[in-house]
């Protein structure tokens, strides 16, 4: 849960650097984030207050959730933040230019507790 933290703290990190407007939109699939993952909670509690941004969470069921993001990655709506699969879903929304390399924005440190192929 902490790696999770960390990696959400820095992919709101590229919310100040990358999004113009001072609303971040951030699709997910936790139903309720507040009992099943509190840590989200804080970690956007803590960035919007530290940056000045709102968080706007957006929840979408599993299946819906696969149906509707290739359609809004290619709309003028678009999340900032979303959850993705990895293998053929992530390859195709990175050569889309869905996908931003973070690895200069991520301490080496955590880098170091991740698997390879995860980096």
């Amino acid at each position: 849960m902490k790696k999770f933290i960390v990696s959400l703290s820095v992919a709101f990190t590229l919310g100040l650097t990358s999004v113009s407007a001072e609303t971040i939109k951030m699709l997910h699939l936790y139903a309720d984030s507040a009992i099943e993952y509190p840590g989200i909670q804080r970690a956007v509690a803590e960035y919007e207050k530290k940056s000045g941004n709102k968080i706007e969470m957006q929840y979408l069921e599993n299946e819906a959730f696969k149906a509707k993001l290739p359609t809004m990655l290619q709309s003028n709506d678009r999340p900032h933040i979303f959850y993705s699969w990895g293998g053929g879903v992530m390859y195709d929304q990175a050569r889309a230019g869905f996908l931003k390399d973070i690895s200069a924005l991520v301490p080496k440190s955590y880098l170091d507790t991740i698997s390879t192929a995860a980096a």
